[in-house]
């Protein structure tokens, strides 16, 4: 880091062993205590797990957060917001210069102010001691009311965490992309994986007067991406996009409609609404159909549990025992692992075969812009344990239909499962790419030859 301030040109760390490195730089080999080391550095670097957030702060030393996952996003807008950190995305953390202007920001005497003001007040506080306080007077409460025969009431619960906007980009706190969202690091996170690691492929290259299917809408993030890098002129493009959960629907709706999409909402799956194109009400050629059901291999209802802390997460009932396993695994921060799931909710929700609302909306026939049956240009899948049934879901004649297939899937076997049932009705090229940040998930592409010339998903190439 001494490199990095002097404008020297090297590496961050300059290599594993030091040996170019000045003779007061050195290399902790093994674990040492926050406590006694962060006191000691003029800025900290780190993931932004809340651990070492804390432990900075009551140090009194600037943060420069590189994110990687879950809430550390969050994490890192908080400090920048008050002033006694920032962010760094994890692509540009091994740029020297870089580093070197995000380190010189920190150590500026406004940020030091800020740190040293906020660390005292977090300092002051002890969490340990609250911790006791609070587990004795509900033991103490629990031994009184068993001694007197009485019902013990239990505790009342912290509310959810409000519904907010939430800047989706870093410096845009102020701009045009905002959302609403429960949870802004989880908002954040999914932005990063569609606009910025762009999860899905060159979207700007898919065909007018096609479809795409959004399976998993949840906050309505993919649509809002693809509204943004399609330009006006291009023609239509209709967008299929399912949402089971209540509340997210919701709030995809609302999002897609303060950016200026046009959303055409169908409160009965099966029943089409009559609608302008998007043209024709000046909101640009990209029509999203929003419809508040879970896909899947059966026309009918299925039970969602959902989890406002963790809305990506929410899963069909029958697929509940997996996220029990992912709980248990090294998917999620421990620390925070109760936080995600708390507050579960359970609803039943309506369940429908993509190739039913297909027939049911006269989309096998054509789309307005399209002169002949319209492709299903991209069909994207993130759907929580249910991404083989929605495979299954698409008759024969679909299948004919589709060029791209983007499809999130959470384990070894259930991988193999998807490739076994495309194997048999796709007819196009299939490979699979492992998510680097989410430990046995896959992202499943595929791509017909005839249309790999415009493919959108996973790239032009295969992996």
């Amino acid at each position: 880091m001494a490199h990095t301030l002097q404008g020297q040109e090297a590496e961050p760390g300059g290599g594993a062993s030091g040996a170019s490195q000045p003779d007061d730089t050195f290399f902790c080999e093994a674990d040492v205590p926050h406590e006694l080391l962060l006191p000691h550095c003029a800025v900290v670097v780190h993931h932004g797990g809340i651990g070492t957030v804390i432990a900075a702060l009551r140090a009194r030393v600037p943060q420069l957060v590189v994110p990687l996952a879950f809430d550390q996003p969050f994490w890192a807008q908080r400090l920048k917001e008050l002033g006694v950190g920032d962010a760094l995305p994890l692509e540009e953390a091994t740029s020297v210069p870089a580093l070197s202007r995000k380190i010189r920001q920190l150590t500026d005497p406004r940020c030091a102010a800020a740190v040293r003001e906020l660390g005292g007040r977090v300092a002051a506080e002890c969490g340990l001691e609250l911790a006791v306080e609070k587990i004795v007077s509900l033991v103490a409460g629990s031994i009184a009311a068993h001694r007197s025969g009485a019902r013990l009431e239990p505790p009342i619960l912290a509310p959810l965490k409000p519904v907010r906007r939430v800047a989706l980009e870093a410096g845009n706190e102020g701009g045009r992309l905002q959302v609403w969202a429960r949870c802004a690091g989880e908002a954040r996170y999914v932005h990063q994986e569609i606009a910025v690691e762009r999860c899905y492929g060159d979207l700007e290259r898919l065909q007018p007067g096609s479809l795409v299917v959004d399976a998993g809408m949840n906050l309505g993030l993919f649509s809002l991406n693809l509204h943004r890098c399609w330009e006006a002129g291009r023609g239509e493009l209709v967008v299929l996009g399912f949402e089971p959960a209540e509340e997210v629907y919701g709030l995809a709706v609302r999002n897609l409609r303060e950016h200026g999409v046009h959303v055409v909402e169908h409160p009965d799956p099966f029943v089409p609404v009559k609608h302008e194109p998007a043209t024709a009400s000046g909101a640009g050629g990209l029509t999203v159909h929003c419809f508040r059901a879970a896909l899947g291999d059966h026309d009918g209802e299925e039970e969602l549990c959902y989890f406002p802390h963790l809305s990506t997460g929410s899963t069909l009932a029958k697929h509940r025992a997996e996220k029990e396993a992912q709980k248990r695994g090294s998917i999620y921060n421990t620390r925070l692992v109760e936080f995600f799931f708390a507050e579960e909710r359970r609803e039943r929700v309506p369940c429908v075969r993509l190739s039913s609302v297909l027939a049911a909306h006269g989309l096998g026939a054509r789309v307005p812009g399209a002169v002949e049956t319209p492709a299903v240009a991209l069909l994207k899948c993130d759907v929580e344990g249910s991404e083989v049934t929605v495979l299954g879901g698409v008759g024969a004649e679909d299948w004919a239909r589709v060029q791209h297939l983007a499809v999130e899937v959470h384990t070894p076997a259930a991988l193999e499962a998807a490739r076994v049932l495309l194997a048999g009705r796709f007819g196009g090229e299939v490979w699979s790419a492992p998510q680097r940040q989410l430990p046995g998930h896959f992202l499943l592409y595929g791509a017909r030859a005839a249309a790999r010339g415009p493919a959108a998903a996973g790239g032009a190439t295969a992996g």
